[in-house]
């Protein structure tokens, strides 16, 4: 695939994992829980915030958040904590490249 066709189709919501700026922005269709146990949770509804989703999925109520240092000496939050388990949060949007 050309460089000028490639697009994200997950996002981190720190800006450490963005590999792009799009030009025009896909439409969000929800986000993706990923922990360091392989762990994966789709989590489908872009307008309820991903934190009280993940904490539904796992049948918790609390939660910290995780965060990723970055080249220039800032910390972006990327995810949370749950019942021992690092999960980070990626914003799954449309596909509208060829594939």
């Amino acid at each position: 695939m050309e460089e000028d066709q490639q697009e994200d189709v997950l996002r981190c919501m720190g800006h450490a994992c963005v590999v792009e700026e799009e030009e025009e922005e896909d439409m969000k269709v929800g986000y993706m829980a990923v922990g360091n146990y392989g762990t994966t949770h789709h989590l489908h509804d872009p307008d309820k915030p991903p934190r009280a989703q993940l904490l539904q999925k796992c049948h918790c109520q609390h939660c910290d958040k995780m965060y990723c240092d970055t080249k220039d000496g800032k910390s972006d939050h990327i995810g949370y904590i749950v019942a021992g388990e690092w999960f980070t949060i990626y914003e799954v949007h449309e596909w509208s490249g060829n594939s």
